[in-house]
């Protein structure tokens, strides 16, 4: 047993007509979580059936007190199966078995054992990595998940060798707050592209895989598989990967698309010195990117956002995780001149008090400490757009750098970034005052930012995004 303390899981099985292998299915995940030491749930979605699946759950249901049994009022699909055991389920890591077992609940044990070390975020089951012994599968079936799983691969950037697993383990924070869309089978292709897009920490485990004929009661036929390319493409396009209802973060459409927030932290790199603050990160979207030197401190005053947080990066030797009000009157003395630098990242436009949280950060910082701030340039007058945003100003280099020097900072440099977006602001958010970015110029800006990225970095092109970086000059 390699775990060294009890964690709860929930085991979430969708079934369909699967009476002969059900109660074979349930006894073997209990032994398996059983032997682990795992404090376990066991989640089953009765999708529908009409074979008497219902009858053979009621018994199981009866003969083991951590069976949870949920009926759809009719057969809905698998990713509806699994939407529902998401809402049900209550632990801490959450693992999706299928009940035909196809996939071996002894490997339960190996796909979770990246998230109880705190290493990953999500664990996908390979069928196609290197293991003991593999049954020889469907030529035609497995080269059809490889090119499902490259196709995924190019959408998102992730190597993955098995897209389509259908052995998925996850942090449950991460996946309750992924708003999951699909139905059926396209539910793979539509997590995969979520996570990637979350940046989430993956990584991949062989498995043993005993893969079924159609004779023998597979359900997924060459239709899925359009669907899946559907599906991938989707979400190729849309940024469909947080919760609202759940998560409390606003964000910024044009600025802080994933391709821009990466393009930006790798310029920001220079800048980082050993002790970093990063103030209001959320749930981390930008904290999982940044580099991590001898000490990382992810800060928030939103107990939401530190709840989040604290999950998502326990057992970090290096990253902490700290309630910090960068909006108060002042900050408390243990944070006082504690950092080399602080990343304050597309905040301080919102600020009601921009004076009160350079003087904070003044505080939070060591002599010579850097700030680095990102901010909307352009100047001017706010619009629709930007007020729904909850922007209170628009910065002019002259500006910042006076406001920079009356709260005790020098100004070191200087650089605009995103220079797609800059086109998009003034030719389709301005020209028509909308006051949100369609999808379809939002990706574009995002696609666009990549290329732009080089020229920015020996041209001087004015961008939407301006960055400044300053030095504490006493104290």
């Amino acid at each position: 047993m390699f775990f060294k303390q009890k964690k709860v899981l929930s085991v979430i099985i969708p079934v369909f007509n699967e009476r002969p292998f059900i109660r074979e299915c349930v006894l073997k995940v209990v032994e398996s979580t059983r032997r682990l030491g795992l404090d376990y749930e066991i989640i089953i979605v009765d999708d529908g059936s009409k074979d008497g699946t219902l009858e053979e759950l009621q018994l199981l249901k009866n003969e083991i007190a951590s069976v949870k049994i949920f009926v759809q009022p009719q057969n809905m699909g698998k990713g509806a199966a699994l939407r529902r055991g998401i809402v049900e389920a209550g632990g801490e890591f959450m693992l999706f078995q299928d009940a035909d077992l196809e996939y071996n609940p002894h490997d339960i044990g190996e796909l979770l054992k990246p998230l109880i070390d705190g290493r990953a975020d999500v664990v996908y089951g390979s069928r196609f990595t290197i293991s003991p012994a593999r049954k020889i599968l469907n030529f035609h079936h497995q080269a059809g998940n490889q090119f499902l799983t490259l196709i995924s691969n190019l959408a998102t950037g992730l190597n993955l060798t098995d897209m389509e697993t259908g052995y998925k383990a996850f942090r449950a924070d991460i996946l309750k707050t992924v708003p999951l869309r699909s139905d059926r089978f396209g539910i793979e292709p539509e997590i995969t592209a979520k996570i990637a897009k979350r940046h989430c920490t993956i990584y991949e485990v062989p498995i043993s895989y005993n893969g079924r004929s159609y004779g023998e009661g597979k359900k997924i036929t060459w239709r899925d598989g359009f669907a899946a390319l559907y599906t991938i493409v989707k979400y190729w396009l849309i940024d469909d990967c947080y919760n609202r209802e759940q998560i409390a973060e606003t964000y910024d459409d044009l600025e802080r698309t994933h391709h821009a927030q990466e393009h930006l932290i790798l310029r920001l790199l220079p800048y980082f010195g050993d002790r970093l603050l990063e103030i209001g990160s959320g749930i981390g979207s930008i904290s999982r990117i940044l580099p991590i030197r001898e000490k990382v401190t992810l800060s928030d005053w939103r107990s939401e956002c530190l709840e989040f947080l604290n999950k998502g990066f326990s057992g970090k030797e290096r990253i902490e995780v700290e309630e910090l009000d960068i909006h108060a009157q002042t900050v408390p003395a243990k944070f006082q001149n504690r950092y080399d630098s602080l990343l304050l990242m597309h905040h301080l436009q919102s600020a009601e008090n921009e004076e009160r949280v350079l003087k904070n950060a003044y505080s939070l910082l060591q002599k010579k400490g850097r700030l680095i701030v990102t901010l909307p340039g352009q100047g001017g007058e706010i619009g629709p757009y930007e007020r729904k945003l909850g922007y209170q100003r628009r910065y002019e280099l002259e500006s910042v750098r006076q406001l920079l020097e009356k709260n005790g900072f020098k100004l070191l440099h200087h650089f605009s970034a995103n220079f797609p977006a800059l086109l998009i602001w003034k030719n389709v958010i301005r020209k028509n005052q909308l006051s949100a970015l369609p999808i379809a110029w939002a990706k574009v800006s995002d696609l666009l930012v990549r290329h732009a990225a080089f020229f920015e970095k020996y041209f001087r092109l004015d961008g939407l995004t301006l960055v400044v970086i300053a030095e504490k000059t006493n104290g």
